[in-house]
């Protein structure tokens, strides 16, 4: 069968669990026994067949033995079909049809063994989120799920979740406006809209969903198929035989290639974690099957962990780093394989278990990606950058008495600070991360008579904001001496209007009310008034966490290599879990995933840094979104979330929304190199806030 191909980006993002030594690995999805939780007589295999609403089992024998063995391998290649064949497809009309044009996501489960929890959190997070979920698998009718004799409460519930039903409910509802429905909790079969093999391309879609489960290995794309059945008790008779699993698997390659090219984000779960690697880039060899290389060769992934090492085996003979201590990973092709594109990068997500907090946790990193992404077209558009700064450092009398200098040597000449010479390098750099393509011009505020226009006067700066066609400005003075009343209203007006305006480090540094505007407007400030010091950023005194709260959001995810562990949040030093208004993220770290996704930095945070008033956090236009923590609750518990935020901005109410942006650290010159995780956060932030409106 021909494989039609096109250069494709793509995002992965994969998800981890840690287990005990009590439950051990199948080839499939999930785990695939469960000690102690059998009680005598009680079937093992909680198995849902390819009838809707018919919850009996098939007639099995209770295993005497908690550890079920493996199924047979996928790898034995098979092409005569069985004699039982695939049922024809039933179209079901969608829960919900698409709130707009294009609000469509598609989704491919296998034919049998779909692991339930999977399907049901990520399709109805989906559903709730406004999105119509198109379901397609290799064959009609319905698909068989299971999840080993636990309902979904008793595995969100259960020590491998890392949490419980009460704080899974509770993320849901926080994540998506709408309750948990305790009747998804039972295990039912999935019904199929129509098959995969039909799917042209993703032109109609707004993300690629592959659900994990052991039915999911059959259709890797290696050349060898066999029919799809159920390992997992169910009935003999739901067969999609081989024929229609290699049409699947090549159709699977295809749109996964589609998606790269286009742009559009890919997640997939568990052991459908391997069908993301298994796509091969067009006119390759080599690889199993030979069949081409991996479109995330010489990236990063993750999926499922226990047992054989079956996923590190498989990764690792398609050259793909193998991330079992992430529960979530996002990641994309090497632009060098895809044509030097960066369409897709950080746009597939792979997820590591089956545990309910795992898929809210990957749903969530989905939905980040798909709101806060630019298209592709957006991130290569010149745009045009001006700085408003306070000049550069003078090295010889930069201490913070000498405020005539602007950005203070705080930690001595050895550790000079970076300054506005160093974020213009940064901003036009090339990274190897982005193909962003900044004009930067600049303008030092502490020499009034110099400046192109009168910043005493109401509208002089807009209009020269307008003559220049400035897409973003990035606010970096530190004092704040010459940032007038005007220059702050008519920053606030060039973003209520559709502009960009995005602050770094000591941006938000409020001295004698000098800011109060601009302050007011991003509703976060670091107070002289109550100024209780700061992190010394030299090497001896860190590293600190940065902990990706918004993983998913272009600022905190696009192009930046996270470490390959996670960490939890430091609750006992006084994390706050919650703020008014600010989604839990304790209900959303699995502990036995170790947190979330972080970088590590020797950088200075500010320790009075907060939120003004009653901070209105969420997405929605006028609210704070959080994207970035730090982990230095021991110092100053109440600073930890203001490290990163974003804001859609309308004041005005007109409609025409201007975008916000903040990132608290930025003191060392190091993290304003091209290469640092944090200069990659810098360039994200400018291209993020030049998408706005204007």
């Amino acid at each position: 069968m021909t494989r039609q191909r096109r250069w494709l980006v793509g995002l992965l993002a994969v998800t981890t669990l840690g287990l005990p030594a009590g439950l051990l690995l199948g080839s499939g999805g999930g785990p695939s026994s469960i000690e102690g939780l059998a009680s005598a007589g009680e079937q093992a295999v909680r198995w849902t067949g390819a009838t809707a609403g018919d919850t009996t089992a098939p007639a099995t024998t209770t295993p005497t033995s908690t550890t079920v063995a493996p199924p047979p391998s996928t790898t034995t290649s098979t092409t005569t079909a069985p004699t039982t064949t695939s049922s024809t497809t039933t179209s079901t009309t969608s829960t919900l049809p698409p709130s707009s044009e294009g609000d469509r996501v598609l989704m491919f489960v296998a034919y049998n063994d779909v692991w339930w929890s999977e399907y049901k959190v990520m399709y109805e997070t989906l559903d709730a989120l406004g999105y119509d979920v198109d379901v397609r698998s290799s064959a009609g009718g319905s698909a068989s799920t299971y999840q080993l004799g636990l309902t979904l409460d008793e595995w969100s519930d259960h020590p491998t979740s890392g949490g419980t039903h009460a704080g899974f409910v509770d993320a849901f509802e926080e994540r998506t406006g709408e309750a948990w429905n305790s009747t998804w909790n039972d295990p039912a079969p999935i019904p199929i809209d129509g098959l995969i093999q039909d799917v042209a391309s993703l032109d109609a879609y707004e993300a690629f969903v592959l659900v994990g489960g052991t039915g999911a290995i059959d259709y890797l794309y290696d050349g060898t198929y066999e029919a799809n059945t159920s390992d997992h008790g169910g009935d003999p008779g739901h067969v999609s035989d081989a024929a229609a699993v290699e049409e699947a698997a090549i159709a699977i390659d295809e749109l996964v290639n589609d998606a790269i090219e286009r742009g559009v984000p890919v997640i997939a779960q568990c052991h459908g974690a391997a069908l993301v690697s298994y796509a091969r880039i067009d006119g390759t060899t080599g690889g199993p099957g030979d069949l081409g290389t991996s479109v995330l060769e010489g990236r990063s992934a993750t999926g499922y962990h226990l047992g054989d090492g079956d996923t590190a085996a498989r990764l690792a003979s398609l050259g793909v780093t193998y991330l079992p201590d992430r529960s979530v990973v996002v990641d994309g092709p090497d632009p060098a394989l895809v044509g030097g594109s960066h369409a897709a990068t950080s746009r597939i997500v792979t997820t590591r278990d089956w545990a309910p907090q795992t898929v809210l946790h990957g749903a969530s990193t989905l939905y980040g990606i798909m709101r806060t992404y630019p298209a592709d077209v957006e991130l290569a558009a010149p745009r045009n950058v001006l700085v408003l700064h306070g000049g550069a450092i003078d090295p010889s009398d930069c201490q913070a008495s000498n405020q005539s200098n602007d950005v203070p040597c705080n930690w001595g000449p050895a550790d000079l600070p970076a300054d506005v010479t160093h974020l213009e390098a940064l901003l036009a750099a090339d990274s190897p991360a982005d193909d962003f393509d900044f004009t930067v011009s600049d303008l030092d505020l502490t020499e009034p008579g110099a400046l192109p226009f009168d910043p005493d006067a109401p509208g002089e700066l807009r209009a020269h904001l307008d003559a220049q066609s400035i897409d973003v400005v990035v606010y970096f003075e530190h004092w704040g001496h010459g940032t007038t009343d005007e220059i702050q209203s008519d920053l606030i007006g060039f973003a209520d209007d559709g502009g960009g305006l995005v602050a770094f480090h000591h941006g938000l540094y409020n001295q004698g009310g000098n800011i109060d505007l601009l302050a007011a407007a991003f509703g976060a400030e670091s107070n002289l008034s109550d100024w209780g010091g700061s992190t010394d950023p030299r090497p001896g005194a860190g590293p600190y966490g940065f902990l990706a709260t918004g993983y998913g959001h272009f600022i905190a995810t696009h192009g930046i290599g996270h470490e390959s562990t996670m960490i939890e949040p430091p609750f006992g030093d006084g994390f706050p879990a919650s703020m008014p208004g600010h989604p839990s993220q304790s209900s959303v770290v699995n502990p036995n995933a170790n947190g979330l996704p972080f970088v590590e930095l020797h950088e200075e945070i500010y320790a009075n840094t907060t939120y003004l008033g009653s901070p209105d956090f969420g997405s929605g236009v006028g609210q704070i979104d959080t994207f970035l923590a730090n982990d230095a609750a021991a110092f100053s518990p109440d600073q930890t979330l203001t490290a990163g935020f974003a804001k859609r901005f309308d004041p005005s109410g007109d409609d025409t929304v201007g975008r916000l942006a903040y990132v608290q650290p930025g003191e060392t010159r190091s993290s304003y190199e091209p290469t640092s995780p944090l200069g990659q956060m810098f360039r994200n932030a400018v291209a993020w806030a030049a998408d706005g409106d204007a």
